[in-house]
């Protein structure tokens, strides 16, 4: 006997709803690649010793960042430290690489001859006093597009060791991130001399600066402490001193919000949401260019640094940061000088 007609009708219809019951649908997830990106790997060695921090970083493709990643860490693991020598660091030179030329912003680097683009390893040093582990992931993450981390997630690309037992008793930190950017080379010392002018030099640091301005009396201009410092004085009130610094950053110099965030902390008060932190800065033109201006204060902060005043303005590819930092009561008596010295920024003539 043939089933009915309508009967045939309803079992084909519910039959799609009646299979599905009985398995679900498979979902492919595959890696979707930036354009014009390549898939990079960035390892960087942290080594705090006396006052300074010491940083060895190499970045590249993954292919090649396998290949040499044992290199790399023999490399680190052959440092040594001497405070009575100068330099105050020392290491097994690698047979295998070329050293550079030496470089302003750092304090020696060499190449790892690899297609089509060779690695490049740095050393460099920062001081101890203003390191911040979250702040240099958080840079290194928005470098390969990463999603920046918060200090609670930060564990999965750190990893602490003791690189030797006493009485050296080396401790390294290390760093190990995977995203997405161009791999990029320095350009060589040779090829950067002779190219055009665009800044006036200032001696050490970070070697240029496009402003002239009036500094206010009383202020004493001392050596940069590190490389992204073009600018540093020191002025002393009632036996305490107080630092204003002129540096820069490339790039979006981090974000306004983020940095903001960071002085906060510096000055032990709580972390803001960000529109609340954008609401803390009072627009501001610097020698013709519009900048931010924050006042941060925190009486119940580090005793030495519970007050700063900063000013953050974008040109010519960078963001320029202006700060007073210190005591409380030393940067209040010295607002208005602060507020004279930013008001009194020119561009230098060409």
């Amino acid at each position: 006997m043939q089933p009915p007609r309508l009967m045939l009708f309803l079992l084909a219809a519910l039959f799609p709803f009646l299979s599905g019951c009985k398995q679900e649908e498979t979902v492919d997830s595959y890696e979707v690649p930036y354009r014009e990106r390549d898939k990079l790997n960035l390892r960087v060695a942290i080594l705090p010793q006396g006052e300074d921090v010491w940083f060895v970083r190499v970045s590249g493709p993954e292919q090649p960042m396998q290949q040499h990643g044992k290199a790399f860490e023999d490399f680190v693991r052959s440092i040594r430290f001497k405070e009575k020598e100068e330099p105050p660091i020392s290491w097994d030179e690698p047979k295998a690489w070329t050293k550079d030329p030496p470089h302003k912003d750092r304090h020696a680097s060499y190449k790892i001859d690899v297609k089509p683009k060779p690695l490049e390893v740095k050393i460099t040093k920062f001081p101890r006093d203003k390191f911040q582990l979250l702040a240099n992931v958080n840079r290194w993450q928005k470098e390969l597009n990463l999603p920046v981390s918060d200090a609670h997630e930060v564990d999965p690309f750190v990893k602490r060791e003791k690189l030797r037992a006493k009485p050296d008793d080396q401790e390294v930190t290390w760093v190990e991130l995977t995203g997405y950017g161009v791999h990029r080379i320095s350009k060589p010392m040779e090829v950067a001399a002779h190219a055009p002018m665009k800044e006036p030099m200032l001696a050490g640091g970070l070697g240029a600066t496009p402003f002239k301005y009036t500094v206010p009396k009383g202020w004493v201009e001392k050596p940069p402490r590190d490389q992204f410092t073009a600018v540093l004085f020191e002025l002393t009130r009632d036996g305490q001193t107080v630092n204003v610094t002129l540096t820069a950053l490339g790039g979006d110099g981090g974000g306004l919000a983020s940095n903001v965030s960071r002085w906060r902390k510096q000055v032990g008060l709580p972390d803001s949401a960000d529109q609340q932190l954008m609401n803390s800065l009072v627009p501001l033109k610097v020698a013709g260019a519009s900048g931010h201006y924050v006042d941060i204060s925190n009486p119940d902060g580090p005793a030495k640094l519970n007050r700063i005043l900063a000013v953050v303005v974008p040109y010519q590819g960078k963001v320029w940061f202006v700060r007073m930092s210190g005591t409380a009561g030393v940067v209040g008596q010295n607002k208005a000088d602060f507020e004279t010295f930013v008001k009194s920024f020119e561009l230098n003539s060409k």
